[in-house]
């Protein structure tokens, strides 16, 4: 899990870097919103992530869910909303500590997200950004 969360900080690094020099305003952005849900309960502090489908087309962008599981994106610039296109969701939970046994502290595994959705190659979700449209992007994981 330390990984995948480390992999998406760095995905949306080299989106940001390459495309600081992109233009003036970049592509037109759509607010895109949504929460995650493991059951009926919210998930909190949950790294949500789009991946570009078409890797020439759209930017990385990466959230995180607040208490409630509720997130919005913004680009790494800090701008509110995400380019028209295709994405694969990412999903993954920056690991804790486990200090039951202090001789042998190690990141603890969450198990709260299918192992499925931690990356873009086996990602089952899917999500179009449309323009003009109501972006909301429900997370239901059972």
């Amino acid at each position: 899990m330390y990984s995948t969360f480390l992999w998406s900080v760095c995905l949306t690094l080299i989106s940001y870097a390459a495309r600081c020099g992109a233009g003036n305003d970049g592509p037109t952005l759509y607010l895109v919103k949504g929460s995650v849900l493991k059951g009926p309960a919210p998930l909190k502090a949950v790294s949500v992530m789009l991946v570009p489908v078409d890797a020439k087309k759209g930017i990385t962008v990466t959230t995180i869910s607040a208490d409630d599981g509720s997130f919005e994106f913004a680009t790494p610039q800090g701008k509110k909303g995400v380019p028209v296109g295709s994405y694969k969701v990412v999903l993954s939970v920056p690991p804790t500590m486990d200090y039951s046994n202090t001789s042998k502290s190690r990141p603890k595994e969450d198990t709260s997200i299918p192992k499925e959705f931690t990356s873009a190659d086996t990602s089952p979700k899917t999500f179009d950004v449309k323009a003009g449209a109501d972006n909301v992007l429900t997370l239901e994981l059972w």
